[in-house]
């Protein structure tokens, strides 16, 4: 084949040049003197710019790629490495009959990820190894909604759909806590305030009929057990059908449930909120304040926006 110009050609000098191919995928980049960079990837023949530029590619001098797919480049304020070879995700699947639906992720102090799914609880330990926990005792574990460390280092596991209560595992043994003497609790998600408070939030069997449990804050009792306190419509919030939980920078309590946003400025003793104490506002989904439906899930970031 004959040599010919590339048609994206400016003619600006080429300081560097390199190429690549890993794994039958074929990579190339130019750098010009002028500073733009040119790239072209797969069998395309095409070079296409740059664009944006990465600061660490201003001043470009040299490019070289390593076999496997890494690039070394050389600027005029330092040496740089892409490590384009590096796999940041790795795909899980089980085999069938397992669904596959993951309901909820956490990273263990100890590394471990656990995964809340339709099948159980999944462990992903720091060496690659999986645990399975699908049964505690004689009760299955399906749906599993929440999961949650507290501040000793207990996992916590609930359903919003299988199982009530929640189990709780201190490294040995797994424990039951019905969190209600009254009735059977389902809980949709556990979530971590900026204390290290856990927060079980309740959802009924129907959405539409029958009671909802709302949220309960876990405490310990004074022989150090734990001890579950209840928010509800009664203290203040606007549903008692709690989908989500998330505390804002300036320590604001948010809930996302069935009618809508509450959120509660609370007032504490020694860090622990009390219940019954603070100012409660509202905004109402199926109303002028939120469009419908529920207020499902809810997140706050560092720079104060709610999500």
């Amino acid at each position: 084949e004959e040599p010919r110009r590339n048609p994206n050609e400016k003619g600006d000098l080429i300081h560097s040049i390199s190429m690549v191919t890993v794994r039958d995928n074929h990579r190339s980049i130019a750098v010009y003197q002028s500073g733009e960079i040119l790239v072209r990837s797969g069998r395309q023949s095409k070079w296409d710019p740059l664009v944006p530029l990465p600061q660490s590619l201003k001043g470009t001098d040299l490019v070289k790629y390593r076999s496997n797919g890494d690039l070394w480049v050389g600027t005029s304020h330092g040496l740089y490495l892409h490590r384009a070879s590096l796999q940041p995700w790795v795909f899980l699947k089980c085999p069938p009959p397992d669904k596959n639906r993951v309901h909820e992720i956490i990273r263990a102090r100890d590394g471990s990820i656990w995964l809340g799914t339709a099948d159980g609880v999944e462990i992903v330990h720091s060496d690659h190894s999986v645990s399975v926990v699908s049964r505690i005792g004689t009760q299955g574990l399906f749906d599993v909604t929440g999961v949650a460390q507290d501040a000793n280092g207990v996992i916590w596991i609930s359903s919003g759909a299988s199982f009530g209560g929640t189990y709780a595992w201190d490294g040995h043994a797994w424990k039951h806590y019905r969190i209600s003497d009254t009735a059977e609790v389902r809980i949709h998600k556990i979530r971590r305030d900026h204390h290290g408070r856990l927060w079980f939030l309740g959802v009924g069997r129907q959405y539409d009929v029958g009671a909802q449990p709302g949220a309960y804050l876990l405490e310990e009792d004074r022989n150090g057990l734990p001890r579950f306190i209840h928010v509800g419509r009664r203290e203040g919030l606007i549903a008692d059908r709690v989908y989500d939980l998330t505390e804002d920078r300036r320590n604001r309590l948010w809930f996302a449930t069935l009618d809508g946003l509450s959120r509660w400025t609370y007032v504490d003793s020694a860090g622990v909120p009390i219940i019954g104490r603070g100012t409660w506002t509202h905004w109402r989904s199926h109303g002028k304040d939120i469009l419908p439906p529920s207020v499902f899930s809810i997140a706050a970031d560092s720079a104060g926006n709610l999500w």
